[in-house]
């Protein structure tokens, strides 16, 4: 093997196994809370204490849009500690409420979230369901970038139980929508999801294609996570269509995505639930790498 090969394969050996182990490090902190990572257990039953205070106060002042809006809130939270079947006692709570106020939007975000619900239960019949409903209401409640995130919604619970077909068919209509109002994020959503049921039916030139127009759009508004899976999903494609040179440039390109936002993260004393899909896309470098020599 060529000594570039080497000192590649060692390099991305070494950030592989650094970006893990880091991962581990900050598991073994308390992490400090932020609503978009992983929470403590002892951080969630603290919000779950002060959520709840906030849900009496908002029932002793008779604030009917306050007590669905810290339900959700709550459900939200119960589902992060893994206790189920509160999120959706709560989360059921607060879609009652909304359909007897008759405000559509607290009603939609309330169906969001019990689909979600559902989905994590393991009950994916019952979330699609749910999501049926959010995406009959959105027409209503909602602008066309509402209907559009429902209908995104709705697909990856179809991809979820095993459906393509019907997520391909709401994907469509979704994309279609996006395209036709500029809503470059619902465009976004769909694209990589399109992606990925084509690359689940092995059709790569495809799968390739939507993955490009993806990342196009990805490093626009400069989203890296976003950046770095359509990458490797364009390394995928490559791999499968025997360019492996260019399946390598692409997964290079996307360890470079992945390691600059290792560096903002240093420091943050949380573990990065990504960890194991980036790690991935190292792998698949290195197997590449092993193969050209």
């Amino acid at each position: 093997m060529a000594m570039a090969k080497i000192l590649r394969l060692l390099t991305l050996g070494v950030t592989c196994l650094m970006a893990l182990s880091g991962a581990a490090s900050a598991q073994e902190k308390p992490p400090g809370a932020t609503a978009a990572q992983p929470r403590s257990a002892a951080e969630l039953g603290n919000l779950a204490e002060k959520l709840e205070l906030t849900l009496k106060a908002a029932e002793d002042r008779g604030d009917k849009k306050a007590v669905i809006k810290e339900l959700l809130n709550l459900g939200q939270v119960q589902a992060e500690m893994g206790n189920q079947s509160r999120a959706l006692a709560s989360i059921e709570m607060a879609k009652r409420l909304a359909s007897d106020l008759g405000d559509k939007e607290l009603k939609l975000a309330s169906l969001a979230a019990l689909a979600k619900s559902e989905a994590d239960s393991g009950d994916m019949a019952q979330a699609i369901q749910t999501q049926k409903e959010a995406v009959d209401l959105s027409k209503e409640a909602t602008d066309a970038k509402g209907q559009v995130a429902a209908m995104n919604a709705l697909a990856k619970l179809y991809l979820k139980s095993g459906e393509p077909d019907k997520a391909l068919a709401q994907l469509n209509r979704a994309l279609q929508m996006a395209n036709t109002t500029n809503d470059e994020a619902g465009q976004r959503e769909a694209l990589t999801a399109i992606a990925t049921v084509y690359a689940q039916r092995k059709d790569h030139a495809r799968a390739l294609s939507y993955n490009e127009t993806a990342l196009e759009l990805y490093r626009k508004v400069g989203d890296g996570e976003g950046m770095w899976r359509s990458m490797a999903g364009i390394a995928d494609a490559k791999a499968a269509l025997g360019k492996p040179d260019e399946a390598l440039a692409s997964y290079t390109e996307a360890t470079k995505v992945i390691e600059a936002q290792a560096a903002q993260r240093t420091g943050t004393g949380r573990p990065d639930p990504q960890a194991a899909d980036k790690a991935a896309v190292y792998d698949k470098a290195i197997q590449l790498l092993r193969q050209g020599q």
